[in-house]
């Protein structure tokens, strides 16, 4: 059965889980994803442009664009926890590369929680409280802005995002204090503005019956970033050149 974003509902005030069944029937309460222009958009458009103006920086974008047009599998679920907008431009390609970049150095871990139980007819908060347990504190308002934290000491397992079958590690979701929940679509810069200020971004894709948490590695610790600028690493230049070479043939 997929679970599927659509829109906000004015008709009512509480939110139920942001999706419609469309193996029949539907949720009565329909959610946006709306994204309004804020100064991560408009911060990585602007770094797209200069990077763009470089050649070198250049192949980076592309390399970029490449990887999220070709992504299935594993590289899918990356794609859809990384950012999942409603348009991508060169800046939200910027973004990506950067979130590529950090994931390249192991600067970054991932949890995931199962969230394939939540009912069309329940409340979100209520949703993530029952699946995530009692010590999460979910707070969903009207508007679709979301928080995460959690009070007790658990630990959980965090994955290298690059390799979600890997061997595991543990964090201590306590000590990440409240952050950012995203729903639905979000633009791959905000993500990335999420990370580098609060360390921490949890992530309900579309489509996807997955809660993510995306924290800084080591836990807590900012990321390393000079000039605003890191690269994705050769090694997506590198797989972005061997693609293009075998598309060519």
């Amino acid at each position: 059965m997929s679970l599927i974003y659509t829109r906000w509902s004015t008709q009512r005030e509480k939110l139920r889980p942001p999706f419609e069944l469309t193996g029949g029937g539907s949720c009565s309460l329909l959610v946006s994803a709306a994204i309004h222009a804020g100064y991560d958009e408009q911060d990585a458009d602007a770094k797209a442009r200069q990077w763009a103006s470089v050649p070198a920086s250049a192949e980076h974008l592309d390399a970029a664009r490449h990887w999220r047009e070709h992504a299935v599998g594993a590289d899918r679920i990356l794609l859809d926890i990384l950012g999942q907008p409603y348009a991508w431009t060169p800046g939200q390609d910027w973004a990506l590369a950067q979130l590529r970049g950090h994931i390249n150095r192991g600067e970054l871990r991932v949890a995931q929680f199962d969230l394939s139980d939540a009912r069309p007819d329940e409340e979100v908060e209520l949703a993530l409280y029952r699946l995530l347990g009692d010590d999460s504190r979910p707070r969903v308002r009207a508007d679709g802005s979301a928080h995460l934290r959690f009070d007790s000491s658990r630990r959980v397992e965090v994955r290298d995002p690059g390799n979600l079958t890997g061997n595991p590690e543990e964090a201590e979701l306590a000590a990440l204090g409240p952050f950012k929940l995203e729903l639905g679509r979000v633009n791959p810069s905000r993500v990335l503005y999420h990370l580098r200020s609060l360390n921490a971004v949890a992530r309900w894709p579309q489509n996807r019956g997955w809660l993510f948490i995306l924290l800084t590695w080591p836990q807590s610790e900012p990321l390393r970033v000079a000039a605003d600028d890191v690269l994705p690493g050769v090694e997506l230049i590198a797989n972005y050149l061997h693609m293009s070479e075998h598309e060519e043939a």
